[in-house]
């Protein structure tokens, strides 16, 4: 085995390198290397749900695909990278094998360090290396980054892994699973010469005798492959094409994720993503397939002479063909029967008869038979069109309506015949309006203190822009609750409520508390849109520090294929483990269940 060195810390650069010695050369060699910012994501990998393109290329970090299967790794200046590149015939050729010297030399600093899982080295339950090989002909490439003084905020702003990956772990986020080696010293030292220290380790413990560098040749043929691939778009991006199935599925060998076209029962297109591992590539395998019905057994006939493992390490056969069949299903625990009854009569002929609007009906609420029975319902101010564009939201985005001068009274009225001890009052978005409804709810609060002056009064209102004098406008009218929906993470509000703010809502809510300290507020979150529990937690956090009382917490339900997707069914034990977590947060008061929406048992959240 001999030692190239490489102070290279050009990423496009540093992947051809081992691509020229893997194919081009004979001997077996070893190389430690630096990238600047950049994102290495595995051969197998879908850029786009992998990075965040958008915050990597407004903070200069490169993207470039590896050779090797597995999933997305962050670099810079403070990552260190080795690379092993071995001939197969007769050895081992296990990830540990390969990751056994490392782990040794950090293990010789006095860090408990241990190789774990499929592919990753811990520092006390933190991953602070990740590994991948490629094979070609009778070659192997195994390499693998260490994380010594990376900085940790950037490869969380950079990667979005799919939650999925972090299903059945301790941990909930990329952020919350790793760490740098350098916080573990007792005797710092920079990452140059962590660099150097790891070299001289690993070459006395393989007993390398050569030393060197490459040669002018070498170089032009290795810029020649960087320039050919490595800094190819197509190769590093791939494609963001659009397909009529998609599927993703965690297995003990890695996440795949499943897309598929089909016209006329025929497979047009199919790619396989994903952060496995195969001695083949997966271009070979999905070729087998296009031109192929999409039934199960004709899927199965085409693969019948196919080890599948060899390009999903890990994967049956069935199991590769039901990925391209399987559908989320909706659990048992969302399914609602829905029966008539009296009470249920009594209140659709009140809310017609008035011509009110409800949000029950509206957002297609799972909840509105239950209410109903109940003798209550949520009604809608304002009228049914909404002038914001949030992509989880049922409520209509047309043209708004004519503010109904007689709204108000005819609530005041419904309120009364119904016998509410509690009413909730909610609202579509008005930003056309001047005072974005504010008066409105001001006006429906009056007319039901004057209809049924003993009922509680709960506003579940819009962000009003943030504009405080509108808020005003509402807390004058001194209802007993006071309801605005930080509805999703920070992350996600981009994707969740583009045209809405997620500091925005925090201050509404921590404005009315400091208005009114004695008014009652309340929030509420949707789940299953791709959020960790770490991300939940910490929005608990944010609310409960901004002056929040009541949290709901239910799971997101896609009302339509327009819609936003379900990520992800959150079972009813873990509603349980957040509703404790929140309360032992500072939450004076918590629903938590799949099925809890804003409003939903309204009269019971109370302290």
């Amino acid at each position: 085995m001999i030692f190239i060195e490489n102070d290279s810390l050009n990423p496009f650069y540093n992947h051809a390198i081992e691509e020229y010695i893997l194919t081009e050369m004979e001997d077996e060699v070893f190389i430690l290397w630096r990238n600047r910012k950049s994102i290495l994501i595995g051969r197998n990998q879908n850029t786009f749900q992998e990075i965040d393109v958008e915050f990597a290329e407004q903070n200069g970090i490169e993207i470039v695909r590896r050779l090797s299967g597995g999933g997305t790794v962050f670099c810079d200046e403070g990552n260190i990278n080795f690379t092993f590149i071995t001939n197969k015939k007769g050895k081992n050729t296990g990830f540990e094998k390969f990751a056994t010297p490392v782990v040794n030399a950090i293990k010789y600093l006095g860090i408990a360090a241990e190789f774990s899982g499929r592919n990753d080295i811990l520092v006390e339950g933190q991953k602070v290396s990740g590994n991948a090989q490629y094979h070609f002909k009778n070659r192997l490439l195994h390499h693998g980054t260490i994380l010594y003084s990376g900085d940790l905020s950037l490869l969380a702003g950079a990667l979005k892994p799919n939650p999925l990956k972090f299903k059945d772990k301790s941990v909930r986020s990329v952020a919350s699973r790793v760490t740098n080696i350098n916080k573990y010293l007792k005797n710092p030292m920079n990452v140059e010469k962590f660099k150097k220290y790891l070299q001289d380790f690993i070459i006395q413990e393989n007993e390398i005798k050569e030393i060197r560098r490459l040669n002018e040749d070498e170089d032009e043929q290795v810029k020649l492959i960087m320039k050919s691939r490595f800094m190819d778009r197509e190769w590093n991006y791939g494609n963001n094409n659009k397909y009529n199935y998609k599927h993703c599925e965690k297995y003990p060998f890695g996440l795949v994720e499943f897309y598929l076209d089909v016209e006329d029962g025929v497979i047009k297109h199919l790619t396989v993503k994903g952060d496995f591992f195969g001695k083949e590539t997966i271009e070979k395998l999905e070729g087998r397939l296009i031109g192929i019905k999409h039934e199960k057994k004709a899927m199965t006939v085409a693969l019948k002479d196919v080890m599948i493992d060899n390009y999903i390490d890990g994967m049956k056969k069935s199991q590769f063909v039901n990925g391209f069949f399987e559908n989320k299903k909706k659990p048992d625990w969302l399914k609602v029967q829905f029966k008539s009854t009296p009470e249920m009569k009594t209140v659709k002929n009140l809310i017609s008869d008035l011509s009110l609007n409800t949000i029950c009906l509206e957002a297609n609420c799972p909840n509105r038979v239950e209410c109903y029975n109940r003798k209550t319902a949520t009604f809608m101010i304002l009228g049914r069109n909404c002038t914001r564009n949030c992509t989880f939201c049922n409520v209509t985005k047309n043209e708004p309506d004519p503010v109904d001068q007689d709204e108000a009274r005819r609530i005041g009225e419904a309120v009364k015949n119904l016998g509410l001890r509690h009413a909730v009052i909610t609202s579509v978005t008005r930003d056309d309006l001047p005072d974005q409804g504010a008066k409105q709810f001001a006006q429906v609060v009056y007319e039901i203190r004057k209809a049924s002056p003993e009922t509680r009064i709960e506003l579940l209102i819009p962000d009003m822009q943030g504009q405080e004098e509108l808020i005003d406008i509402v807390l004058d009218s001194e209802p007993d609750f006071l309801n605005h929906n930080i509805e999703t993470i920070a992350r996600l509000y981009g994707r969740v409520r583009p045209t809405a703010s997620y500091q925005r809502s925090l201050d509404v809510i921590r404005y009315a508390k400091q208005t009114r300290p004695d008014l009652k507020t309340k929030s509420g979150m949707m789940l299953g849109l791709g959020e960790t529990e770490a991300e939940v937690i910490e929005t608990m956090n944010d609310l409960i520090e901004y002056g929040c009382d009541i949290l709901t917490l239910g799971q997101y339900l896609q009302p339509s294929k327009e819609h936003l997707e379900i990520e992800e069914y959150i079972s009813p034990n873990q509603f349980d483990d957040y509703k404790k977590i929140a309360l032992e947060l500072g939450f004076k008061s918590v629903a938590s269940a799949p099925l809890v929406r804003s409003s939903y048992h309204a009269d019971e959240l109370d302290f």
